[in-house]
């Protein structure tokens, strides 16, 4: 079976779609893990899957749609990095594809 590692972001639209998917492949007897914000954790470990919290992500800088939560409140001193990609978040993916792979 495969080991699959979902990363998001807290932004209020990718996990809605991303978790049923999820536990579709674990039904399936396929190894999940979600990567999110800390604050996403809750939601994510309630329906059984692994989470990985990022360890210095920033929160997303994206606006809030209608209808969708943010559980990261946003901050106006994100901006800047966000333009830059999140190098934290990105590190973590690394280390985490590299130790599974090991």
């Amino acid at each position: 079976m495969s080991t699959v590692l979902f990363a998001t972001l807290d932004a209020g639209g990718n996990v809605p779609p991303a978790l049923p998917i999820g536990l579709e492949l674990m039904r399936r007897g396929h190894s999940v893990r979600f990567m999110g914000h800390p604050a996403q954790a809750e939601s994510i470990e309630a329906d059984g899957v692994e989470f990985i919290p990022y360890r210095s992500a920033a929160p997303s800088t994206q606006p809030r749609r209608k209808g969708l939560r943010r559980t990261v409140p946003a901050h106006p001193h994100v901006r800047a990095g966000a333009a830059e990609g999140n190098r934290p978040a990105a590190r973590l993916l690394e280390d985490v594809l590299r130790r599974a792979a090991a």
